[in-house]
């Protein structure tokens, strides 16, 4: 059972009775881990991290959990304050609890959290006690494009303001789900419901299916929104098409292989009206029972001058007390496959991004974001464009790399999504994925004799051939496909065969 419950048994357990509208029980003792804000009778809560031994309680009378919110002061923006979405009912540590104003005129933001229902936490299952070197994870790492990255933030900050609740993002959302399918992925369009206006806005969720264990899934993902209201234009670069276009790399990279675990590669909507997209998720994660073995989540890694004492940029990795061990085995894939990155590991209890869902539904979660954050002079401006961030690279492309690089090593890949059914180590190399007109196969370790280059739709239709030259290249023109996944089967002497993945994407 969670701490959750717990806390709210403890409530009861001191004889409190429902008060008529507001009522602090405070404790004598220092702030420790454990005890959270309880909304009694509803059974909602809100999870806080440090807080009171006792718990602040709230009459059914006194309101739906709609009606309230948590403020985190330090990641609210001047000039606004805890006031202005309301009246402030309670204050600890830098968080205010506030009855929302049905009035105002301030939109809530990613420095507020909403109540949530209370449920029993999942069992968290066991992770792993260590990453080591495995060569798949190696070429997922190193399929990783930059120019890709470059290419696809600049694509986003095009839309000009992403926000939720404008035009222009249904718009990106439908982008965003055409490149997926092109990559012949299936998208879960999960929608949800934002405030209390009506509107609704959408996560974008894809799968890699497990191979032993199905039922058990790690997740990457980041927020595709951006800004703060819906008539400015917040092209939002680095916050945050940095973090959606890394979990659109690892739905390219990841996509030929096979993992013993499943996969989950998220882009969440409405994180900057308040987590609200990750927090629905996450909420029916819980009550689902979901074994989410861990969550990566990234959220402005552009923004990166030099600073680290080895002369790298810095990316920080908040992690909370469930999440150490986590912490612990995203640096060790980092120090495998991204060594130029430096990293500060940084413990929290709250925050202002999507992992802060998952830590309040008993999940596991990290968060990577670039150490300078609160320097950062194109913060929900008019001009977050890349071209403000070029000048850091690869730092954005090496946080992209190790975020992938944990997931990938975490789900532990099997091998290529294809069975060769033949004798012999044969490699078949394609380039470049994904890809768009011409494509060249290098392939190793065929053998002597006459060799033939078959490709093949995911329905088995041959559909072209090439023939390898001496150096074991063979050149497929691919310029009048429609995008998707195919199969590229090469055979040759001795029975010898290898197959690999070919990914069509415009």
């Amino acid at each position: 059972m969670g701490i959750v419950m717990l806390c709210l048994a403890c409530v009861l357990a001191q004889g409190v009775e429902p008060p008529a509208q507001l009522h602090v029980l405070e404790g004598t003792s220092p702030l420790s881990d454990g005890s959270v804000l309880v909304f009694r009778g509803a059974g909602f809560s809100l999870a806080i991290g440090p807080a009171p031994e006792g718990s602040l309680v709230l009459d059914p009378e006194a309101g739906s959990p709609d009606d309230y919110a948590a403020i985190m002061g330090e990641y609210l923006r001047s000039p606004l304050a805890a006031c202005d979405f309301g009246d402030i009912l309670y204050e600890r540590d830098g968080i205010s609890l506030v009855r929302l104003d049905p009035e105002r005129t301030v939109a809530l933001t990613e420095a507020t959290v909403r109540l949530r229902p209370l449920v029993e936490m999942p069992v968290r299952p066991e992770l792993p006690r260590s990453v080591s070197f495995d060569p798949w994870v190696e070429q997922i790492v190193a399929a990783v494009s930059q120019d890709s990255i470059i290419s696809i933030i600049g694509r986003l900050e095009d839309f000009g303001n992403r926000y939720w609740s404008s035009d222009s993002f249904p718009a990106a959302r439908n982008w965003a789900i055409t490149r997926l399918e092109s990559m012949g992925y299936e998208v879960e369009v999960q929608a949800f419901p934002v405030g209390t206006s009506g509107g609704f806005s959408q996560n974008l969720i894809v799968t890699i299916p497990g191979t032993v264990y199905p039922g058990r899934y790690w997740m990457i993902g980041g927020h595709l929104d951006s800004g703060h209201n819906p008539y400015e234009a917040f092209p939002g670069a680095d916050d945050n098409a940095s973090g959606a276009v890394t979990a659109l790399e690892a739905a390219r990279t990841m996509l030929p292989y096979q993992f013993e675990y499943t996969v989950k590669i998220a882009l969440w909507g409405a994180e900057e009206a308040g987590l609200v997209g990750s927090s629905f998720y996450a909420a029916e994660a819980a009550a689902a029972g979901d074994s989410i073995m861990g969550y990566v989540n990234l959220d402005m890694i552009l923004y990166g001058p030099v600073i680290g004492p080895s002369n790298y940029d810095i990316v920080r990795v908040y992690y909370n007390d469930s999440s150490a061990a986590f912490c612990d085995l995203y640096d060790q894939a980092a120090d495998l496959y991204v060594p130029d990155l430096e990293r500060l590991d940084t413990y929290a209890t709250t925050g202002g991004s999507d992992h802060v869902s998952f830590w309040q539904n008993g999940f596991t979660a990290l968060d990577l974001c670039e150490s300078m954050l609160g320097e950062n002079p194109f913060y929900h401006k008019y001009d977050d464009l890349i071209a403000n961030y070029l000048e850091y690279f690869p730092f954005g492309t090496n946080v992209a790399r190790s975020a992938i690089a944990c997931i990938a090593a975490l789900a532990v890949p099997v091998g290529l999504g294809i069975e060769d059914g033949a004798p012999g180590p044969v490699e078949v190399g394609i380039s470049p994925l994904p890809a768009a007109s011409i494509v060249l196969v290098r392939v190793s370790g065929l053998g002597s004799g006459p060799a033939s280059v078959i490709l093949f739709d995911l329905s088995g239709r041959r559909i072209g051939s090439a023939v390898l030259d001496a150096e074991g290249v063979a050149e497929l023109d691919v310029s009048g496909m429609h995008p998707g996944v195919y199969l590229v089967r090469v055979s040759g002497g001795g029975g010898h065969a290898g197959t690999a993945r070919l990914v069509v994407c415009r």
